[in-house]
C-alpha cells in the first residue's frame, strides 16, 4: 500500500463518518 493512498482513504472514511454523524444528530 502506498503512503499517498493511506491519507486519502483515511480522509474518505472521516468524510463518510461525519456524514453519518450529521444524519444521526439532525
Amino acid at each position: 500500500m502506498s503512503i499517498m493512498v493511506l491519507p486519502r482513504m483515511l480522509h474518505y472514511e472521516i468524510t463518510l463518518l461525519s456524514q453519518y454523524v450529521s444524519i444521526i444528530c439532525d
